[in-house]
């Protein structure tokens, strides 16, 4: 999936702040 794909490119660049956003989205 691109959307995984793009949270690991994000991860690698230290974007963690972004990551946790996303997986907050997620739960919701």
């Amino acid at each position: 999936m691109n959307f995984l794909r793009r949270i690991v490119v994000t991860h690698e660049k230290g974007f963690t702040l972004i990551e946790l956003l996303v997986v907050a989205l997620l739960i919701g």
